[in-house]
């Protein structure tokens, strides 16, 4: 077992409830912007989902050395509500 199987393609719909989230800096310049990657998990801690979002500008010099700013970004740019 284990063989990857062909099938005749179409949508497949899933539906899951988000939990909580998980950042990963992929890629740092100086003084111009960041790169991160959002791991979304469902309840059970399961990544359901990735993203990838990239701060420029006004949102990079904001950022400063407070990650919880990151954690609102998140927050807002998916519709989260943080605890």
């Amino acid at each position: 077992m284990g063989d990857q199987v062909q099938i005749v393609e179409q949508e497949y719909v899933r539906i899951d409830r988000v939990k909580s989230f998980i950042i990963q800096i992929m890629n740092v310049e100086l003084n111009k912007s960041v790169n991160f990657m959002v791991s979304i998990l469902n309840r059970y801690g399961l990544q359901i989902d990735v993203k990838s979002i990239t701060l420029e500008g006004d949102e990079y010099r904001a950022w400063g050395n407070d990650d919880t700013y990151l954690y609102k970004i998140v927050a807002e740019r998916f519709g989260f509500t943080l605890e």
